[in-house]
């Protein structure tokens, strides 16, 4: 990183009017530096970046659902039924 700083640090001096776009995860701390947080992904690129990540962890892929329902907020899997709910016994 510190090799593109001085290159745009030197541009910078040599071109005042110039204007440089670099897309990274830090910044360059170079003078006239202006940061611009970019937006969250939308859910299509989150559930794949999910998904890829899942992958990438060695635990095979995660099922496509359970992650667009965690990245709507939902609950990733369906609650425990009851014995009441599968026909058991009830009280009374």
């Amino acid at each position: 990183m510190d090799a593109c700083a001085e290159l745009v640090a030197y541009l910078l001096r040599r071109v005042p009017a110039l204007r440089v776009l670099a897309v990274g995860r830090r910044a360059l701390s170079v003078a006239g530096e202006r940061l611009v947080p970019p937006a969250p992904p939308g859910e299509d690129e989150a559930v794949r970046r999910a998904l890829r990540g899942a992958g990438a962890a060695g635990g095979g892929p995660a099922p496509e659902g359970s992650v667009r329902r965690a990245a709507a907020g939902a609950p990733t899997q369906e609650p425990a039924a009851s014995p009441a709910r599968e026909g058991g016994e009830t009280a009374g």
